[in-house]
């Protein structure tokens, strides 16, 4: 009987688990709150005012470099801290990561900032002003590494400040051992750049939590929930403990959001809490934000400037870079010319000398060589290194690799324990051993390399296996999984697709001590291939990487050398039936080729005299199309041939091709007026089907019948069937007039928010004889001349609307328009200039518009000084008249929008005032105050920056525009 561990060694092999499994199964949270909806909405009209300003700036196609001042808090004397090797590999990272954002990181200085101070070698938030008044700087993105990191008394990973123009947001917290998880440095560095946690908003109120639908989704609230992007799918982290469910790496919560929906989070976004053996990425949603977080990091505004000057350069730049291939990798060795470099960072490339470097390693300082074990076969690899505080490189070296395979890796030698594969045979399924390795102990560095035998195989032959455990004190042995893969297309990789065997402990069980399997070798062509067999401790998982760093195990390389049968193709039936002249067919086949051309060639009637046909596919089953010309007949027959190398298959059964019928006739085109009813279509023809789209789409045996409702032209298709072959589509085209149409008069009433005055509007302009026509009543007036005022940009309307004599109840005048789509301009159908009376009745002075009446319409009204609007709906004509008020509701407001619509007064709603430097997005900003301000004390005018329509631009006018600043309506007019 077999023991599966001594007590004593299981002792000190779960030692090492547990160590192990704690730091793993750790995810230490960061120490940002949710941030609040007002100051994401802030931070997002700065982002646009400055993409506004910098509109026309030339975009840079190189990598924008910026510092970072590394403060390294140690304690009091001097011990403890992160490592600079540790911070290159966290630098590396970084740059891994925001190089698809164009951005790369650098140090700043020929050293880090030492803090000696065990009060903050283990730091709590409450000190951090204490901290850095003394040790930031203004000219480097300032990140503190303390050793511990506590927010309130708990324990944090990091924290960060979202991009702000104060100077005390330009710093990063990030305890010094999670530098080089891959995850807490790029997750804080996302914060410096506004990115949010992708669980925002999880645990607040329901109307504030992200819901999963996506556009076109009507229900999706993507782009102002969450962290206000929608290719991070919601996340419900926090919720409650089923929304953290997870199964490795697989979320199992039950939790759903407010619609019903289950969550589907993103185990794997850096900007997440989940494990950081998820992965950790970037959508390109969040690469976006980034982008847009350092626009707002380099403004010039900002208390801070982010232009350290780079520390090495010239000469002292690193040179003489070469590379020597190995079985582990390449290595790289470079001459260090510098004094003062804080590190080296290495950079390769797969595409060209000049681009396409992104960083693969770090070093300390005065380390000249790096492996880099990321490296593939036959591969044309560049590099280059520079100092990490420093933005200039190295000439570029390049090599170029031949085939080599990964090194497994693994963190404890198999000789501490014995955890290893001591036997491994490998059998076909009748036959003696062809590999019997027994007792081979524990390979150096847990990798045995047995190559220098080849061992015969044969191509489509199956081959059993068995691993044995090592056994220790004579029966005493170690439970492991294993995994077996076979290079089987020579590239020097073991690809997923190449992994024959894998333990799963149930229904392939672990090698406890033996594990035995099958695996067939494809038909690939003679040669050498590599096998691969790797084993892990049972308790630490299944095998799943050829590669990847594991605790405790053993891996073997055999070499197999495979011999190719001759080669062949078989060709099967055709899969389709009926096969129709003009259409696609299926053809089977089986080869032992491992790649190659197909073509199929089809026989006549008799299955004679074959000739090849379109075809398309690399393998079985190939696509073939059948001449449209193709005469019915029952002989057909068809075969596969290889065009390298060339190999003829074997013919086909005989099948039946029908000849395809003619396209129905039918009467085109068919017309009607807008309204009129409609009978279904009708064609000539035997089982016709009827269709929306002249190829593919759905089909219907009844007839259509035409709407009528929109003046238009639709096509509708029809094709007829006969022995089932279907014939082509013929077209129906139907059309659709304009109704007649009449005059239709308006009844709209609005507010102006500057005029207004409990349920009325104040008429001081017409009292003072201001309107454009009249005469001042005042000898210090200044007359208007007559017209309506919108004869200029943006509103650009040449109507020649005028009056002379104004009644006592006439405010101002206003322009109207009708349009179909409530943001659309284009869509306008009728504009005027009208006079907008003191109850808010608007008054045409033209005459009333000629329309469709069985149309709907948006309506908008705009003021030379207030922000316009457009009804919330589209609004019939009801008795050849079309009313809205606007004083009783909110106006229309683009979906998804922070903009504003109407100011509520009351009970009623009235347009925003301060709005007189007009443009399209209709906003109130500080345009709008700087013209205010040449016009200030000016009376007796009419002027855009009179706001009240005072007929005088005063401190009023002002208290408005402060009131409404910042609001827009995102209505285009």
């Amino acid at each position: 009987m077999f023991q599966v561990l001594h007590p004593i060694l299981r002792v000190v092999f779960f030692c090492f688990f547990l160590v192990s499994l704690e730091t793993w199964s750790q995810v230490v949270p960061c120490g940002n709150p949710d941030e609040k909806m007002e100051d994401i909405q802030n931070r997002n009209r700065r982002i646009l005012d400055l993409k506004k300003h910098f509109a026309h700036a030339k975009i840079s196609t190189t990598p924008t470099y910026l510092p970072i001042k590394a403060h390294i808090i140690r304690r009091s004397d001097g011990t403890g801290g992160l490592s600079l090797a540790d911070l290159n590999t966290g630098l590396v990272r970084l740059n891994q990561l925001y190089i698809n954002s164009n951005i790369q990181f650098y140090l700043c200085g020929s050293s880090p900032n030492y803090i000696n101070n065990t009060t903050y070698f283990s730091f709590d938030n409450s000190e951090e002003s204490a901290l850095c008044s003394t040790n930031d700087v203004n000219n480097a993105i300032n990140v503190y590494f303390p050793n511990v990191i506590t927010s309130g008394g708990t324990p944090v990973a990091g924290y960060a400040y979202f991009s702000s123009t104060s100077n005390t947001t330009n710093r990063i917290f990030v305890k010094a051992d999670n530098v080089i998880d891959g995850h807490t440095f790029p997750h804080e560095m996302g914060h410096y750049f506004s990115l949010l946690h992708t669980f925002q908003g999880s645990n607040g109120p329901i109307i504030d939590r992200e819901l999963v639908a996506r556009p076109p989704n009507m229900a999706a609230n993507c782009t102002n929930k969450g962290d206000f992007l929608c290719d991070t799918p919601a996340d419900p982290y926090g919720r409650d403990p089923d929304s953290v469910k997870l199964l490795d790496c697989n979320y199992i919560g039950t939790v759903k959001d407010a619609q019903g929906q289950l969550f589907s989070p993103l185990l794997s976004n850096i900007m997440s809490y989940y494990p950081t053996t998820c992965g950790s990425v970037f959508t390109s949603g969040q690469y976006g934000r980034v982008t847009d977080g350092l626009t707002l990091r380099l403004d010039p505004s900002n208390q801070y400037s982010l232009n350290c000057v780079p520390v090495v350069t010239g000469v002292n730049v690193p040179s003489n870079v070469a590379g020597t291939i190995s079985s582990s990798g390449i290595s790289i060795t470079f001459t260090d010319n510098s004094s003062n470099e804080t590190g080296f960072i290495v950079e390769r490339s797969i595409t060209s000398p000049i681009d396409g470097f992104v960083a693969v390693g770090g070093t300390a300082p005065n380390t000249t060589t790096f492996l880099d074990q990321g490296t593939t076969a036959f591969t044309q690899y560049y590099y280059r290194v520079r100092c990490s505080n420093s933005i200039e490189f190295s000439i570029v070296f390049s090599i170029t690799t031949t085939l080599n395979y990964c090194v497994p890796v693994y963190a404890n030698s198999c000789s501490s324990l014995g955890v290893i594969i001591d036997d491994f045979l490998l059998a076909p399924s009748s036959g003696p051993n062809i590999i019997q390795t027994t007792s081979t102990g524990c390979s150096a560095n847990n990798h045995g390399i047995f190559t220098a035998t080849t061992y015969n195989v044969s191509a489509g032959q199956a081959y059993t296996f068995i691993a044995r455990a090592v056994r220790l004190s004579g029966s005493v042995y170690f439970n492991q999984h294993i995994a077996v893969w076979v290079d089987y297309d020579r590239d020097g990789l073991f690809e997923s697709a190449e992994m024959v065997y894998q333990t799963n402990g149930t229904t392939r069980p672990t090698m406890s001590p033996n594990a035995t399997g099958t695996f067939t070798i494809p038909n690939i062509t003679s040669g050498i291939v590599r096998l691969r067999i790797r084993s892990n401790f049972e308790s630490f998982g299944q095998v799943t990487d050829p590669c990847a760093s594991m605790s405790f195990g053993e891996a073997h390389d055999y070499h197999l050398n495979v011999a190719a049968p001759a080669p062949f193709i078989t060709t099967g039936a055709v899969a389709t039936t009926p096969v129709c002249a003009g259409k696609t067919v299926s053809v089977s086949f089986t080869t032992n080729l491992a790649s190659g051309s197909y073509q199929v060639y089809l026989s006549d009637a008799t299955g004679n005299n074959f000739s090849p046909i379109t075809t398309t596919g690399t393998n079985s089953p190939l696509t073939a199309t059948i001449p449209a010309a193709t005469a019915s007949g029952s002989g057909y027959k068809v075969f596969v041939a290889s065009n390298g190398p060339n190999v003829t298959g074997t013919m086909s059964a005989a099948f039946t091709i029908n000849a395809v019928p003619n396209a129905p006739t039918a009467t085109s085109p068919v017309n009607y007026a807008q309204n009129q009813s409609a009978l279904p279509l009708s064609a000539s023809g035997s089982n016709l089907r009827w269709y929306a789209a002249s190829s593919g789409g759905p089909s219907n045996n009844t007839a259509p019948t035409p709407s009528t409702a929109n003046v238009g032209s639709v096509l509708y298709y029809v094709s007829q069937t006969a022995s089932g072959c279907e014939s082509a589509r013929t077209t129906i085209q139907v059309n659709v007039t304009n109704p007649a149409t009449t005059t239709v008069c308006l009844t709209i009433k609005v507010f102006l928010e500057g005029p207004y005055n409990a349920g009325t509007m104040v008429n001081a302009l017409q009292q003072q004889g201001l309107l454009p026509g009249q005469t001042p009543v005042n000898q210090f007036g200044v007359p208007t001349p007559p017209g309506q005022p919108y004869n200029k940009s943006p509103f650009n309307y040449s109507g020649t609307e005028s009056l002379c004599c104004y009644t006592p109840n006439m405010v101002d005048w206003v322009l109207i328009s009708l349009r179909t789509s409530p943001n659309s301009p284009a869509s306008t159908v009728y504009r005027a200039a009208a006079l907008l009376l003191q109850n808010g009745t608007i008054s045409l002075v033209s005459s009333c518009p000629v329309l469709n009446t069985s149309q709907t319409y948006y309506v908008a009204v705009t003021h030379r000084n207030h922000i316009g609007a457009v009804s919330h709906r589209a609004v019939s004509v009801i008795s050849n008249t079309i009313t809205y008020d606007f004083t009783t509701q909110q106006s229309f407001i683009p979906a998804g929008s922070p903009a504003s619509g109407q100011r509520q007064l009351g009970a009623v709603y009235a347009l925003f005032a301060a709005d007189c430097n007009k443009d399209s997005f209709s906003q109130i900003d500080a345009n709008d105050n700087g013209i205010w301000r040449a016009d200030n004390g000016k009376i007796g005018r009419y002027l855009d920056t009179d706001y009240n329509l005072d007929g005088a631009p005063d401190a009023t006018d002002n208290a408005l525009w402060r009131i409404n600043n910042g609001r827009f309506s995102a209505i285009m007019f």
